[in-house]
């Protein structure tokens, strides 16, 4: 890694693992993997700066908050979203297919 950062190469922060389909609708399924820590907002910095061709919902739960992106722009959230933004992700996994790209994550830590 350290190799790679002193030749200048840009390190993915997340990766998305392939685990099934595409099915009927053309969408499959992804396990994500971290490849460095990431705050649910870097996440969703990430999300709207390098794939700006896609659209969806990043949840934060199950059931805690949402955040729709279209095109590279936060379309809509859920009103508590500024709670969550500081909170270290645990995890993740998607489904999408073409452009559309829906995020689950799942939060280190309890939240009320």
């Amino acid at each position: 890694m350290a190799a790679n950062a002193a030749k200048g190469v840009k390190m993915k922060k997340f990766e998305l693992i392939h685990t099934g389909g595409p099915y009927g609708n053309e969408t499959s399924t992804y396990d994500g993997h971290l490849n460095t820590p990431l705050t649910v907002n870097d996440f969703v910095i990430t999300v709207l700066n390098n794939y700006k061709d896609e659209w969806g919902i990043i949840t934060i739960g199950p059931h805690l908050a949402h955040i729709e992106y279209r095109y590279g722009q936060i379309t809509d959230t859920s009103h508590n979203i500024d709670k969550y933004l500081n909170k270290k992700i645990k995890s993740f996994n998607a489904r999408g297919g073409w452009t559309l790209m829906d995020y689950a994550l799942e939060l280190e830590e309890k939240n009320e």
